[in-house]
């Protein structure tokens, strides 16, 4: 019973330290080789957002990509509420 239990909290514990280590990085391209993602203001108003992320799950880019596309509206909605 009590290895039973110290495997379970050893499961517990782990775990989220596991999930932390999987996550994309947020932050700018850097390099040839980096990940990370890229935006560009295009001459007719919207943003293009390119993210890479070599060996990882195509999901993992589309998550980090529509978090920059709503880190990008929330600081122009800001900066138009200044006016």
């Amino acid at each position: 019973m009590r290895l039973a239990l110290a495997v379970c909290l050893s499961l517990i514990v782990q775990t989220p330290a596991l999930a932390r280590d999987s996550a994309p990085p947020y932050e700018p391209l850097s390099g040839a080789f980096s990940e990370g993602y890229k935006e560009k203001l295009q001459s007719d108003g919207p943003y293009r957002i390119v993210t890479r992320y070599n060996a990882r799950d195509p999901i993992d880019a589309l998550d980090v990509a529509l978090y920059r596309a709503a880190d990008l509206a929330q600081k122009s909605v800001c900066r138009m509420s200044r006016y």
